[in-house]
């Protein structure tokens, strides 16, 4: 299925603190919030520039995928959002 063609591309994939903040006018933390359709444009880059990846299933695509954003220190991805998706290479 490509991008634009998923209904839930706007709901909420997941919710992560960026930490406390110092301003005593402001919420005492602020949250990013990344939709179905940002992490779906994320994993595009991701394959796109990682051409060693092309031949592989999908399933190992995603689990790269997922192994590089816990190095950056990033939530795992469930995979049954990407899963779908179809990717056309650069």
């Amino acid at each position: 299925m490509k991008l634009h063609q998923f209904p839930d591309n706007n709901e909420i994939a997941y919710k992560i603190s960026l930490g406390a903040v110092t301003d005593i006018t402001a919420p005492n933390t602020r949250w990013e919030t990344v939709t179905r359709r940002q992490v779906r444009e994320m994993f595009v880059r991701f394959i796109q520039a990682s051409p060693e990846l092309w031949p592989h299933a999908r399933e190992e695509q995603i689990d790269q995928f997922n192994i590089e954003r816990r190095k950056l220190n990033r939530p795992a991805v469930k995979a049954e959002i990407l899963r779908e998706l179809e990717i056309a290479h650069a």
